[in-house]
Formats: C-alpha cells, structure tokens, sequence
C-alpha cells in the first residue's frame, strides 16, 4: 500500500546451507529488480540482511575485542616479567650450569630440569588465575551495564578452562625454553665468567629490549585508556537540549479486554493524568509514545507538498506527544508555539530546528506543510534534543500532536520537585488506584536512560583504565629487576668508577641512561601503535582525535615517572657501594 515506508525491519531463518552471503546476494538482486520496477519510492534503497548475532553483539563487539586485547597485553608483559626473572636466576647459577655441563650432564637432562621449574611456576599462576577469575568474573558481571549480549549465560565453563590449560601450557614452553636456549653454551667461558664476576652485556640488551616492548604495549593502553576518558568528559558535556533531571518516566499499557473503545481509554488517560497532577510535588506531567532515550521513535518518510523532493524520501524520527510535553521536558521554544490543550487541531506538529535548517533554510518553517503520514501544518520550532539516536549528534525531529482517542500505551512523563527516587512508589501506587488494570513495565527516573546512553563506554573504560594500570605495574616492577640485575652486574665497574672519583650523578646517569633509553624508545613505539589503534577504534570516540597531543604528552610524562621512581632503589643501592669492598670482593 505505501511503497515508501522504508522503516521496519524482518526475520528470517537461512536455509540449510544457505551462507548470509548467498542471501545477501539475492536480496540484493531483488532490491534492484524492485528499484527498476518502482523509481520512484526504491531508488537506491536496499535491503541489508546481519546475523542476529550481529544484531544484537554489533555495538558490544569492538568494545569487547578492544578489552581482549588488552588483556592480551597484560599477559605479555606479564610473561616478559617472568622470562627476566628466569634469566636473571639462571645467569646467577651459571657456575652451577656449568660445572653441571663439565660433569657430563646430558643438555636434554638439563633443559628437563629448567622446564620442570618453569612447570610449577606457570602451573601454580594458572590455577591462581582461574580462582581469581571465578570472582572476577563475578564483579564484572554485576559492574556491567546490562548491556552486554546474554550477560546472563556467562560464566567459566570447559571451554574457559581448557582455553586457560592451553595458555598456561604455552606460556610454559616458552619461559622453559627461552632461558634454556640463551643459558651459555661454553662451559669453561662460563665458569670463567662465573668466577670473574663479569656483566653479561648481551643478556642486559636482551632485557632493556624486552622492557622497552613492556613500555610499547604499556603506552598503548595508557592512550587507549585516555582516549576512552576524554570521550566520556566530552559526551558528559554534550549539551542535551532537555532537562532529565528531577522527571519520572512511566511505562504503561492497558488492558485490550477492558478498554475496548476509544472513549474509555480517552477517559482512563484522563483519570490517570489528574490522579498524578495532584500528587503533592509534581509540577508537569504528559504523554508520549513511542518514548525511549537513544531510540529513533518512529521512521515515517517526510516529502515537502509542492516543492521538488528527493526519489528516495528522507526517514525522520517522530514522536506522538501530548499537550504540556516540552514543558515537562524543558524544551525551549523558538519560535511559534506549543500544542494547546483543547485548542490545537489534530494536523498540527512541531519540529525541532535542525529539521528547519534541512527541509527549510533561510525560511520561516512556521505555517510551512509536510507530508509524513498526511499532510500536517508546522505550528512551532523547539530546540534541538538528542532525544532521539546517539548522543554524539543532533538530528531532525517531528513531534506530532497525540492522543485523540486517550493513550492505551505509552510513557507519561512527570517532573518533580524534588527526587524522582522519592516520589517513584506514590506514582506507581497512585496509578494503579486511578486504574487497577493498568500494567506498568516501568517507574523510574529518566535521567537512568540518558545514563544508560554512555553505560557501555563507562564499562570499558574502567577495565580498560584496571589494565593500564596493571601493565604499568609490571612494567615498573620490569624496569626495576632489569636496572636491579645491571646494577648487581656491574658492581666492579661501579667500585672502579668510584674509586677513580665518580659522582653520585654519574652513577646515576650509568644506572638509569638505559632505563630512560628504553623508556623513550618503548613510548615511541607505544605512540605509533596506539594511533594505529585509535584510527581503527574511531567509531568508539566522540570529540578526540586519534593523534590527540595532549593524552600523548600526559602518557609520555606518565611513563616517565613511572621509569624514574622504578629506577631511584637501583641508583640508590649503586650509591652505596664501597669500592674498597667491592673491589676486595672481586
């Protein structure tokens, strides 16, 4: 009957076989038989078939990955740590490996002893990790903002634990086989080295490398992090066009059986809107449907009568309101005026001013006509809301005049004058007097939906910040055993130095020269990759951009500091070393 109503949406099950691709390929096909067919109202217009699990998981997927991989990064700099620590502990037992070796030590007896050490360290982190995250799990599930796809069917099962099997074992092989393959060789160069006290240089460039990986992949979710953080400061000052603070947003329907007529309904409307305007503090009270912050309403097509309009009619949101709803809301008027109760006629709407500014410009759109769902008269301009669809951005909005025939369903909206919370079971329990058949879905305050908006963003970004945090930990806790092994290496060096009359400044610059060297080379790396990672989340950010100077700085300076408070215990305990003891020692 309207081949221009563009707005809803289907379902249908595959045939067995039967690839999405395939079927996107034939509805495709029939979108273009049907746009030859009828230019007019299918110009360019095509279906766009998504698995349901797309459907639903789409706007969670990228947020979810991003914390994927952020937990990826954990476990790296995690088993970077550790691979330090073992090669650490094996260039201390050098001596042992070697007078091993000189005994005849078979090297794949040897190496089964090293894995076997590895073994219990890797096997006693995993099962401390799937007990811990028995409760992690936990709290990030009643943190979560209900918003996750099948929240509810989360939970450690074989899957998670084998996958977490797998992990330890790999994590395994490689601590057990990375220090075993870069333990010396040499027996008498060993024991030689052993013996002299020597510092293996090639070993410290292996561990200032891996550090500076650490700081890499740190940098990363520090930038990550930041960008969330600033995203949420810019979304949390978006200027909303409306009030939600101090209003209580109802959820309602009557019962078909009982009111059967449009006068009945039209009357039980009445009743429940007096019973709530007595109610001592509220000050406004109206309906509206379909009402939902974020939502887009209804989709109907908008053409200009008498003007030229596009082949393919633009969908607007529109919303079937009642007469007192912008000043429930606070929305300001800008020219025109409201709907008036008992006064205004039933083809009347208001828009807001971005839909002025696009069907209208340089016009007066007051008295001006449009054609969505019959042709209706413009009586009044109000400002923009981001009501209706993302909050990053305003769009074009109708409001029709509602409620001819009473309202079987809707939201009726009530501002208070003091807390919703407070008012919330007074407005329940005085509508279910007002009509026993009634059936409230919800009563609660609308500033929870507008809150509900950046729910998902705020969820990411506090696992995200845990995650920062934690790589910047053990990445502290890496500079420190790295700088701690350097310093314990050189100790003859040092005595000598000092010996010969070195400043404490100069050995703190010999000690922290290759902290900060691979700090500034890890957070270069680090600033590279966290631009290539912002370019592919932009999606996900509103307000900041992907090469923003400042989080890059605050990261930079960050990092820094952290290095510097990493390094102060190595320097310090190089500034207390006696040359002459040191020396005697050697």
């Amino acid at each position: 009957e309207d081949r221009g109503n563009h707005w809803f949406s289907g379902v249908g099950r595959l045939k067995p076989g039967v690839s999405i691709e395939r079927a996107r390929a034939d509805l495709d096909a029939v979108s273009r038989d049907l746009e030859q067919q009828y230019p007019a109202t299918n110009k360019g217009v095509r279906a766009l078939p998504a698995s349901m699990i797309d459907y639903y998981a789409g706007s969670s997927r990228t947020p979810l990955l991003l914390l994927m991989g952020a937990v990826g990064f954990v476990m790296l700099i995690a088993c970077t740590n550790v691979v330090l620590l073992l090669l650490a502990r094996i260039i201390g037992r050098s001596r042992e490996i070697a007078v091993r070796l000189a005994l005849g030590v078979d090297r794949w007896r040897l190496l089964r002893m090293l894995l076997a050490e590895s073994l219990i360290v890797a096997v006693t982190g995993g099962l401390a990790g799937v007990l811990l995250s028995m409760w992690a799990v936990h709290w990030a599930l009643a943190s979560q903002p209900r918003l996750l796809p099948r929240a509810n069917t989360i939970h450690l099962d074989a899957s998670s634990l084998v996958f977490a099997f797998a992990i330890t074992a790999a994590t395994l092989l490689v601590l057990g086989l990375i220090p075993a393959f870069s333990s010396n060789t040499d027996v008498m160069e060993a024991m030689q080295s052993a013996g002299r006290g020597g510092t293996d240089r090639r070993r410290l460039r292996m561990g200032w490398t891996l550090i500076a990986a650490e700081i890499a992949m740190a940098s990363m979710l520090l930038m990550g992090a930041g960008l969330m953080i600033e995203t949420l400061r810019n979304l949390t000052h978006v200027q909303l066009g409306y009030q939600p603070e101090h209003v209580v947003a109802v959820e309602f329907s009557l019962s078909p059986f009982k009111y059967t007529s449009d006068a009945q309904v039209e009357a039980a409307s009445q009743r429940m809107l007096e019973s709530i305007q007595s109610l001592p503090g509220v000050t406004e009270a109206s309906f509206a449907a379909p009402f939902s912050v974020g939502g887009n309403g209804m989709l109907p097509p908008v053409s200009l009568p008498g003007r030229s309009n596009l082949p393919t009619l633009p969908l607007i949101a529109a919303t079937s309101v009642s007469p007192g709803f912008f000043e429930t809301l606070h929305i300001p008027l800008r020219t025109g005026r409201y709907f008036i109760a008992g006064h205004s006629k039933k083809k009347e709407v208001v828009v807001n001013e971005e839909f002025a500014r696009r069907f209208f410009p340089g016009e007066n759109p007051v008295g001006q006509r449009i054609d969505q769902n019959g042709v209706q008269e413009i009586v009044g301009v109000v400002g923009d809301t981001r009501l209706q669809g993302p909050v990053s951005r305003e769009t074009p909005e109708v409001y029709w005049l509602g409620g001819e025939g009473g309202w079987a369903y809707g939201t009726m909206l009530i501002r208070v004058a003091g807390s919703p919370d407070s008012v919330a079971t007074q407005v329940r329990d005085r509508l279910k007097h007002a009509e026993s058949e009634i059936r409230l879905t919800s009563v609660a305050p609308l500033e929870l939906q507008e809150e509900g908006r950046t729910a998902l963003p705020r969820f990411t970004r506090s696992l995200l910040l845990i995650f920062a945090a934690l790589a910047v930990i053990l990445a502290a806790m890496g500079m420190y055993g790295v700088a701690s092994y350097g310093v314990a290496q050189r100790r003859r060096e040092i005595g000598v130095r000092v010996a010969l009359g070195a400043s404490f400044r100069d050995v703190a610059w010999l000690v922290t020269r290759q902290t900060f060297s691979a700090t500034l080379a890890g957070t270069a790396v680090g600033a590279a990759g966290g631009a290539l990672l912002a370019r592919v989340l932009a999606s996900q950010f509103y307000g900041v951009g992907a090469r923003d100077p400042g989080i890059y700085l605050t990261v930079l300076i960050l990092i820094i500091v952290v290095a510097a408070a990493a390094a102060i215990a190595p320097v310090m305990t190089a500034a207390r070393i006696d040359p002459a003891i040191s020396l005697r020692q050697e």
